[in-house]
């Protein structure tokens, strides 16, 4: 009984054991692509996702996150996962022989089962 008295407080306050933390899912922004010898080309782009409520569109080619290069999907990926539900980030593109600037908020990932 001494030791459940002692440890009700730890477990009372939050503290938990033997569970593991889950992963957390990557931020979401819609799209989806494939590398470009000039980026990230993109070839869906969810309706009504934070991308299309930006403007992009499918043939769009991501060169640019918050200023930092697109060379691929794989950078595409880990400049996206750096953000959370809420930031905005600002996709530099090029659409045809257009370069554009558009700002997508990120939202928290849909539910998607596995």
């Amino acid at each position: 009984i001494a030791t459940y008295f002692k440890t009700w407080n730890r477990l009372a306050n939050g503290e938990t054991w033997g569970q593991e933390e889950r992963p957390t899912r990557p931020p979401y922004v819609g799209v989806d692509g494939a590398d470009d010898p000039d980026g990230y080309r993109l070839e869906r782009v969810v309706e009504a996702g934070p991308a299309s409520k930006a403007g992009l569109k499918i043939g769009d080619i991501v060169v640019k996150l918050d200023d930092q290069s697109v060379k691929d999907r794989d950078s595409f990926l880990k400049l996206v996962q750096k953000a959370k539900p809420g930031d905005e980030i600002q996709f530099g593109i090029r659409r045809g022989d257009k370069n554009l600037s558009l700002t997508v908020k990120v939202e928290s990932p849909r539910g998607r089962r596995r």
